[in-house]
């Protein structure tokens, strides 16, 4: 017997990403206030805000440094899902991390 059902698979649907999860990204672009960072295979922004990077105050995002080193558009970070919003996107932090 011949089963000529189409499947229609997205990788994307097996990749599920949840608030709490720990997720490795890299930096795309930094502004004032917001770090923009892709995750691999998802299509939905992503970006830590300024309040999202470290416990003390950041007083300009170009000095934070994240493992020794100034943040920089290409460096891959370890960060953790906090909020997911249809709109905005995926919203991220560091200071989740341990």
């Amino acid at each position: 017997m011949s089963d000529n059902r189409k499947f229609n698979l997205n990788f994307s649907d097996f990749y599920k990403i949840s608030v709490g999860d720990i997720v490795e990204c890299q930096i795309r672009n930094i502004t004032f206030s917001r770090v923009f960072v892709k995750i691999e295979k998802e299509t939905r922004p992503a970006s830590i805000y300024i309040g999202e990077l470290t416990n003390q105050k950041v007083a300009n995002i170009n000095d934070f440094e994240y493992n020794g080193m100034k943040i920089h558009i290409g460096q891959k970070l370890i960060a953790k899902v906090i909020r997911i919003d249809e709109k905005i996107g995926i919203q991220l932090s560091l200071k989740g991390v341990k």
